[in-house]
């Protein structure tokens, strides 16, 4: 069965665009200093990924180190939630903001 169309584009063919916000050391990686909005190809969070490292390989490499894994040290937020065991396959949809951000920790206590 056809998905359903959407203003006459099938589903399955529509562009999914969002924005994404990079924090800490992939926002310096990218060297951009606001969100960045991208045009995915797969409408996922590996489509987000792909995308970075294309236009942005330093932060692509912190962020997805090796294929198919995403950088342990980050927590992937989506429309303001921290998404739990966040893989690749993650969906997102059109107009999601997805932010990177980097677990932060550290220091010592003061006596």
């Amino acid at each position: 069965m056809r998905a359903p169309d959407f203003y006459g584009i099938p589903c399955s063919d529509q562009i999914v665009i969002v924005t994404v916000r990079l924090m800490g050391p992939y926002k310096g990686a990218a060297g951009v200093t606001d969100d960045i909005t991208l045009t995915l190809q797969e409408p996922n969070l590996g489509g987000v990924l792909r995308a970075i490292a294309a236009q942005f390989p330093d932060a692509g490499k912190k962020l997805q180190p090796a294929a198919g894994k995403i950088e342990p040290a980050v927590r992937v937020v989506v429309n303001d939630v921290v998404q739990q065991g966040v893989t690749p396959a993650l969906p997102l949809k059109d107009g999601d903001r997805v932010a990177f951000v980097p677990i932060v920790g550290g220091g010592t206590a003061s006596r």
